[in-house]
Parts: structure tokens; sequence; C-alpha cells
């Protein structure tokens, strides 16, 4: 066929494609099986027959539960109509405790007073802690102490009351809360504040120095409304850091045999001795007779 390629688009009109291609159709199948030749195809009745078989052993079975229907596929080969098998346990896995980050917890105070305030007082104590300056009155002097949690120390209070200094001996000291209203002369109606006793204080030479114990009170408030006030019983044997020609000055000695009260221990104060009647209760020898013990002792009144 002469063409003089004057008309390319009437020759993609007639390439390969835009016929029946009766022999090209089937060469991407013949290739795909190798180019067999004799052999014969089975029937597709019986291919579809095996398929339907198939699928019928396969069938899936319906198992109502709580939840609703449940779907159940059983292989090929099994019964159909048996329980379906057990669905494995599946054990949850055990996660560790984490262990506790962060600072230990604080001693508790009812059982520990003395750890507590240790921990408190503690120049690196990690926890945060509540300051406060409250007020602890001693006779007429009342100033205020810097307190932790509640938790004020005995070497601040000596410092400025300087009960080391004048009572010596192993003598008492204690700190009374005193709701509004309620005297010293009523001092069983006033709690008395915790004291945490630790190591005794010993100064550079040796010698014990009560000025260095390691006590402190608990349970001190800055919203108390009534008032703390210190309490010190001096020792009757080492008596007050005064000496005299029979001795240390002992506030208890009665030198005019007026029958005052004597005990191991007294509190001190006592001015109806020196010739001054005394105006509280608590630090009196003998409060109803204290006007007779007081001109006794030179008062003029």
């Amino acid at each position: 066929m002469r063409r003089f390629n004057w008309s390319e688009k009437a020759l993609r009109r007639r390439t390969n494609g835009t016929g029946r291609m009766r022999h090209m159709r089937h060469m991407p199948r013949r290739f795909k099986n190798g180019f067999r030749e004799g052999t014969q195809a089975k029937a597709a009745k019986s291919v579809a027959a095996k398929l339907k078989k198939k699928a019928k052993a396969a069938s899936s079975t319906k198992e109502l539960t709580d939840e609703g229907a449940k779907v159940v596929t059983v292989a090929e080969g099994t019964d159909a109509t048996a329980p379906p098998p057990d669905e494995p346990v599946v054990q949850e896995e055990r996660v560790p405790t984490p262990e506790p980050t962060g600072p230990p917890p604080l001693p508790d105070p009812s059982t520990d007073p003395l750890g507590y305030a240790r921990a408190v007082w503690a120049d690196d104590c990690p926890h945060e802690v509540t300051s406060a300056d409250i007020v602890v009155t001693y006779s007429h002097y009342k100033t205020a102490f810097p307190c932790r949690n509640g938790v004020v120390r005995w070497p601040a209070i000596d410092e400025e009351y300087a009960i080391s200094f004048i009572f010596k001996g192993d003598f008492a000291k204690r700190i009374r809360a005193y709701p509004t209203g309620v005297t010293t002369a009523n001092s069983e109606q006033a709690p008395l504040l915790v004291l945490a006793k630790g190591k005794k204080g010993v100064d550079d030479f040796g010698d014990p120095d009560a000025a260095l114990d390691e006590d402190y009170w608990l349970g001190l408030s800055s919203d108390f409304e009534g008032k703390y006030t210190l309490e010190v019983d001096e020792d009757v044997a080492a008596g007050l850091g005064v000496e005299t020609r029979d001795g240390p000055l002992v506030l208890n000695d009665n030198p005019n045999d007026v029958g005052l009260p004597l005990g191991e221990r007294k509190t001190e104060g006592c001015s109806c001795l020196f010739g001054n009647p005394c105006q509280d209760k608590y630090v009196c020898k003998d409060w109803n007779n204290r006007f007779e013990v007081a001109k006794k002792n030179g008062w003029k009144g």
C-alpha cells in the first residue's frame, strides 16, 4: 500500500489494536501459561461445585451472648456445631510500684516530737515550713520568738530571758497556754505544751550548760487568742546563781519560820520573803498569809 506519509492520523487509525486482533489478543494468556499445548481445560461446572462445598464447610455459626449475636468462624474439617474453644486468658502485666520520690516525710509529732522538731529546725530542711514570731511571756517580759511549724527552741528563749544565768542545777521549765480570761491563779486550766528534750548542753570546757540544752516546745500557734507563759521551778539543792555566806541563795528558805510549805522544788519570785506582799498566787509560798509574812520581813503596810 502506498502511503507517502501524507496523513499521520490516517496511519494511526489502521495500527495494531484498531481491529479484532484475532491472534495478538491471546498472546498475554499463552505467555503466562508457558505456551502449553495439548491440554484440556476443566469443566466450569465441577469447579463451581468444589467452591460451593468449600464455602459450606467454612460456614459460620452464631452464638447468642449477653452482648448480642457473636459470629464464630469454623475452620474447614471441624464440627460446626461444637462449642467454640475457650479464649486464652491474658494475664495482665504487673506494673512495678514506682519508688517514692522527693524528701522523706516529716516524723509524726505525736509519736516522735523530738525527731519532728529536729527536722523542722534543720538548716537543710527540704520541706516547706511555716515561720512565725510568737510571743512567750515570762514575768512581765513579752518577747516574740521565731517558730517553725509551731516549734520554738529553748536556747532562743534562754538567750533573751537569761533563765540559765539565774537558775542553777537541774531546774524545771515549762510553757503553758493560758486562754483568754484564765490567770496564773488557775494554772490547772491552762494546758502544758509538749516539751521535747534532746541532748544536754555542754560548754567548751566540758561543763554542763543549761543554755545549750536541745529542748523544744511544740504546739504553738499564731492564731491562739490567749498567751503563752514560761514557768520555771528552781532546783532547791542548787539554788540560784547568787552566792551568800551560807552558800547559794535559795528562795525556798524560810528564815523567819512562818510556816511556809516547803517541797523538793518551788517556784521562783515569792516577794513576801523580802517584805513585799506577792501579787501573783502562783509564785507565792503562802498566799493566804502573804501580808503577815511580808510584815515579818519588813513590810510597813
